[in-house]
């Protein structure tokens, strides 16, 4: 097998596992704060975010696709940052460059410094990460509530970086990445958005009172939304 193919054969499952990690991000992040996922990824919805937000977290259905995609992320995003043993993490592909006979090392010098870079910016939230899979996330299939000592804004901070050094072995091996980005999987976010579009145009009394008594009597019409 060439230098090319086994690097691009290990980076497949690589980009793999990135993308599932934007996709459980994006999920966890709308659902828990619609204003500021909308910041974090220049992503523009048709609704109330303020509203959509308390909407949404009165639900116990999606309380729990909160806590389930916080919790795959976790899990998925270790998997690339995690260590040199790990089969598909940056670390192991570093190894791989540097350790294999039949890779030459210069051919990919340009990105190895990032990779060093960025387990050396990011120690903290690396560790935080491997801290949250090991000790809860790996062992439990039910969670009740979200770690809150790692930010949205860094989680999000993180994957960038992440694509930034697919983005450079992209083009060292003259093979682009397709990235899907947080936009792919609005088709997860327009679930969230019927929710509240049913809601905020429903004439029964018990859902009109249930919108006063999460935002405010006649909140509606004020934002011009009835």
């Amino acid at each position: 097998m060439n230098n090319k193919k086994s690097i691009e054969e290990t980076l497949n499952y690589t980009f793999v596992m990135y993308e599932n990690s934007v996709r459980y991000l994006t999920i966890c992040n709308y659902i828990n704060y619609p204003a500021r996922y909308e910041e974090y990824v220049k992503y523009k919805s048709n609704v109330d975010p303020a509203l959509l937000y308390h909407i949404l977290n009165i639900s116990p259905h999606f309380q729990q696709y909160q806590y389930f995609s916080w919790m795959l992320f976790i899990i998925e995003i270790q998997k690339i940052i995690g260590g040199s043993t790990d089969k598909f993490s940056l670390r192991a592909i570093k190894r791989v460059i540097k350790e294999k006979s039949y890779i030459e090392p210069q051919e990919f010098s340009p990105v190895i410094p990032k990779i060093d870079n960025f387990f050396s910016k990011n120690k903290k939230i690396i560790k935080q990460i491997r801290e949250l899979r090991n000790q809860k996330y790996a062992h439990s299939d039910y969670i009740k509530q979200m770690n809150e000592d790692i930010l949205f804004k860094d989680a999000w901070n993180l994957l960038d970086s992440i694509k930034e050094i697919l983005e450079e072995f992209g083009e060292i091996l003259d093979w682009g990445f397709s990235f899907l980005g947080p936009g792919h999987y609005l088709s997860n976010i327009s679930e969230f958005e019927n929710h509240y579009l049913q809601l905020i145009n429903s004439t029964d009394s018990k859902d009109i009172a249930l919108i006063n008594n999460l935002v405010g009597v006649d909140y509606l019409k004020k934002r011009g939304l009835k």
